[in-house]
C-alpha cells in the first residue's frame, strides 16, 4: 500500500515536470518565433539603410558578415571571407587605414567609426561607414565587431550639395548679393557668406540677432529699416529698400535689403529676404546724375551762346548793309571825285596852255608866298625847270 502510494507520488511528479517541459518547450517556441520576427525585421531594415553587421572571432579567426554586408560587397550569400580578405575590399588609402584601425582595436582597445571606400567583387566603387567595437575579456581581445553601411548614394549628394553651395557662393559673389533669414519669435537669424563679406564682418559662425544687425544701418535710414522689418514681422508686409551701411571696416556701402514672409495660420514664422552691394551700381548713378546736370548746364550755356550768335548775327547783317550802303555812297563819291579831279585837270592844263601863251611871268602864290604855279615864260625868264621853281618861296628865292 506504501510503496503504490509511493509509485503514484512519483508518477504525479513526473506527470508535473512533463508539463514543465511541454510549458517551457512552448514558451521556447514562443521566444524563439520573436527572436526570429526580430531578426526579420532587423534584416529588413537592415536592407533599407543599406547597414549590415560584420564579427570577427579572434579565438578561431573566423569572420561573419550579415547577409546585408554581403550584399554591399557584391559577394555570394554563402562568401565568408577571412580577415586579410575582408581588407583586400577597402580601396586605395582605405586599406591602410582600416588596417591601422583594426590593429589598434585589438591591440589598445580604441573603437573606430570611419568613412572608407571600397571596390565590390564586381568593381564598383563604394563609399561606406565603418564602424568597429573591440570586446575584451582577462585583458584580451577575444571579438570585434560593428556595422557596415553603403553611404554611396549620402556621399554622391553631399558633392552635388558641396558643388550647389560652391556655386552659389561663386554667384554670390559676382552678384554681390547675399541671403538671409530669421526667426520671429527669437530675432534670430542666419546670414550667407556674401552678407559677412558685404559688412566685412569676419565671425562667419557668428552671426547677430536682428536688433544687432540693424545697427549696421546708416543712422540716416536705421528707422526707416526697423519699421520695415518690424511691419514684416507683424503684418507680414514685404519690403524693397534702399539703404546706406557702414561696414565693421568703418566703410560705408550702399546696399538694396528685399524682405519676404513665410505665413501659416495667419502668423509669421520665418521672415527672409537677399541683402545686395550696389555700392558701384550707385556710385556710376550719381556720376550719371552729375553728369546729366552738367550737359543740361552745359545746354543752358549752348542756349545762351547760341542767342548771343544769332544776335550777333542780326547785327552783322545790320553792318554788313551799312557797309554796302556805305560802300555805295563812297563809290558815288569816288565817282565824284575821279569827275572832279578830271575837270580840275582839263582846267589845269586849259589854264597852262593859256599862261603859256602870255610872254610875261604868270605865276600863282598861296598865303605863304610860295610858288604854286608858273608858266613856261617865267620858267624860262627864272632859267630853272618848273619842278626846281614849284613850292619855293617867291620873294625869299626869286625877288633881289
Amino acid at each position: 500500500m506504501n510503496k503504490e502510494k509511493e509509485y503514484l507520488k512519483q508518477i504525479s511528479e513526473l506527470q508535473m515536470k512533463v508539463k514543465e517541459l511541454e510549458l517551457k518547450e512552448n514558451n521556447f517556441k514562443k521566444v524563439e518565433k520573436e527572436l526570429n520576427s526580430v531578426n526579420q525585421l532587423l534584416s529588413e531594415t537592415g536592407s533599407m539603410a543599406k547597414v549590415g553587421g560584420w564579427e570577427i572571432d579572434l579565438k578561431t579567426g573566423k569572420v561573419i558578415w550579415s547577409d546585408e554586408t554581403k550584399k554591399i560587397h557584391e559577394v555570394e550569400a554563402d562568401y565568408l571571407p577571412s580577415v586579410e580578405q575582408a581588407i583586400e575590399f577597402f580601396y586605395g588609402e582605405s586599406k591602410s587605414i582600416i588596417t591601422t584601425a583594426v590593429d589598434k582595436a585589438i591591440k589598445k582597445g580604441i573603437g573606430y567609426d570611419l568613412e572608407l571606400e571600397i571596390i565590390t567583387k564586381n568593381g564598383n566603387i563604394k563609399n561606406v561607414h565603418s564602424i568597429g567595437s573591440p570586446l575584451f575579456k582577462n585583458g584580451k581581445c577575444i571579438r570585434l565587431n560593428g556595422t557596415f553601411q553603403d553611404i554611396t548614394q549620402r556621399k554622391k549628394l553631399e558633392q552635388t550639395i558641396i558643388k550647389t553651395r560652391d556655386f552659389l557662393n561663386e554667384t554670390e559673389k559676382i552678384g554681390r548679393i547675399g541671403g538671409w533669414q530669421f526667426n520671429p519669435l527669437t530675432l534670430k537669424q542666419t546670414w550667407s557668406d556674401e552678407i559677412f563679406r558685404i559688412l566685412e564682418y569676419d565671425n562667419f559662425d557668428q552671426t547677430p540677432e536682428v536688433p544687432k544687425g540693424i545697427e549696421f544701418i546708416d543712422p540716416e535710414f536705421r528707422l526707416e529699416a526697423s519699421k520695415a522689418i518690424e511691419e514684416a514681422v507683424t503684418k507680414g508686409k514685404e519690403y524693397d529698400f534702399v539703404w546706406k551701411v557702414n561696414t565693421v571696416k568703418g566703410n560705408s556701402k550702399w546696399v538694396r535689403s528685399l524682405g519676404k514672409c513665410e505665413i501659416e495660420n495667419g502668423k509669421v514664422v520665418n521672415v527672409h529676404g537677399s541683402f545686395q552691394d550696389i555700392t558701384e551700381q550707385r556710385i556710376a548713378e550719381e556720376e550719371l546724375k552729375s553728369l546729366n546736370q552738367q550737359l543740361k548746364a552745359n545746354e543752358q550755356q549752348l542756349r545762351a551762346s547760341n542767342e548771343q550768335i544769332r544776335a550777333s548775327e542780326q547785327q552783322l547783317r545790320a553792318a554788313n548793309q551799312q557797309l554796302e550802303a556805305s560802300d555805295q555812297l563812297l563809290r558815288s563819291i569816288n565817282y565824284e571825285l575821279i569827275a572832279s579831279q578830271e575837270q580840275i585837270v582839263k582846267s589845269k592844263e586849259r589854264s597852262e596852255s593859256y599862261l603859256n601863251i602870255v610872254a610875261e611871268i604868270v605865276l600863282s602864290l598861296n598865303t605863304k608866298a610860295n610858288i604854286t604855279l608858273i608858266n613856261d615864260s617865267g620858267a624860262e625868264f627864272l632859267g630853272l625847270p618848273k619842278a626846281d621853281i614849284i613850292s619855293k618861296n617867291w620873294f625869299e628865292n626869286f625877288v633881289p
